[in-house]
């Protein structure tokens, strides 16, 4: 993940005072941002499933997903 990938960078480089507190703020605003989106799509994703599976009325779906 790319978003994850630049906080650690930013981070590493915060530690050892290469840059400022402001650009590793920045930087936790979009991993977070990018967590919450993918959470957001990982929902809709189970909610569309599971109203196709209620909808069906075929629970076999559901179970052989796990």
């Amino acid at each position: 993940m790319l978003a994850k990938r630049a906080y650690v960078q930013k981070s590493t480089l915060y530690k050892n005072g290469l840059t400022d507190l402001t650009d590793l703020t920045q930087t936790m605003y979009v991993l977070n941002r990018a967590e919450i989106d993918r959470d957001i799509v990982n929902n809709n994703v189970w909610q569309s499933y599971l109203l196709k599976v209620v909808a069906t009325g075929n629970f076999d779906l559901f179970i052989n997903e796990f």
